[in-house]
């Protein structure tokens, strides 16, 4: 019985979006993996960004009476490597939702459907992409203004509690996000809107998806980075790709719960028995 989650289902598809997760993960655990893997390496570049200025900070804290100009430099070099990373990151995901797109809708997936997502994608999402990875790079160098820049308190208050609201409005519909870049084609402030909309009209279970999003970041960030390698061990073998597909399977359930089949006959019940008989 332990074995059964991972017993192979012969001749049938999933019949309802619960079953259907676990059936996927049953069907396609090699799939998975690479996608977590391949997504893994679109993730390191955030992960090197954040070892970077971990080490610099701490390396300017234990020098003798280290200047604000130097903190700053450090919040003005990270903010620029976090621009590249998240864009780098936000491309990677979409080849991940790519993979666990086919894998929901057509109960089978190839390695090279990660790149292929990539290049049917990138055109259409590049600007919303570009607005997550200018936002959160201009956080980073937010931070560093309000911490050491010689400037007016009030001013750089209200332009990091700004910052912080945008990018809050940003993170919570993520999820939804990334599901729609690769289900359907609108434009960047359509997919913002529909995200943030998506968010409120299916609490608490967006709550899980966001905390699904943010736990990688939380995990690195707080444990001790001589025991990193933990968090970061789990993100590369197995958490990214659970993430995406728990993440994929509530966008599109919510869907289907707040949309009639001619909305979106394109996805609606797509890859369950009862529509592929």
């Amino acid at each position: 019985m332990a074995f059964e989650l991972f017993k192979k289902d012969k001749g049938h598809l999933a019949r309802t979006r619960k079953e259907q997760f676990g059936y996927v993960i049953r069907n396609n655990i090699p799939t998975l993996f690479m996608s977590n893997v391949l997504m893994f390496l679109f993730s390191f570049p955030l992960i090197l960004t954040f070892v970077f200025f971990s080490i610099a900070f701490h390396q300017l804290n234990i020098q003798e009476s280290p200047t604000s100009g130097q903190f700053y430099s450090i919040f003005l070099i990270s903010g620029g490597l976090t621009l590249i990373s998240v864009l780098i990151l936000n491309i990677g995901l979409l080849g991940q939702y790519s993979v666990i797109k086919e894998l929901v809708f057509l109960s089978s997936s190839k390695f090279v459907s990660f790149f292929k997502g990539i290049k049917n994608n990138f055109k259409d999402t590049i600007f919303v992409n570009l607005i997550f990875s200018l936002m959160f790079a201009l956080l980073v160098i937010n931070v560093g203004t309000f911490l050491y820049a010689s400037l007016d308190g009030v001013f750089k208050l209200v332009i990091l509690i700004i910052n912080i609201s945008v990018c809050l409005v940003l993170l919570i519909g993520k999820g939804y996000i990334n599901f729609e870049m690769v289900v359907f084609k609108n434009r960047a402030s359509i997919y913002i809107r529909n995200g943030i909309y998506l968010f409120y009209k299916n609490l608490p279970m967006s709550l899980v998806e966001l905390l699904l999003v943010i736990i990688p970041f939380i995990a690195v960030a707080f444990v001790p980075i001589q025991f990193c390698f933990i968090p970061i061990g789990i993100i590369a073998t197995c958490y990214l790709s659970f993430s995406a597909f728990s993440n994929f399977m509530i966008s599109i359930t919510v869907y289907e719960r707040l949309f009639t089949p001619e909305q979106i006959p394109e996805i609606y019940h797509k890859g369950l028995e009862k529509i592929n008989l």
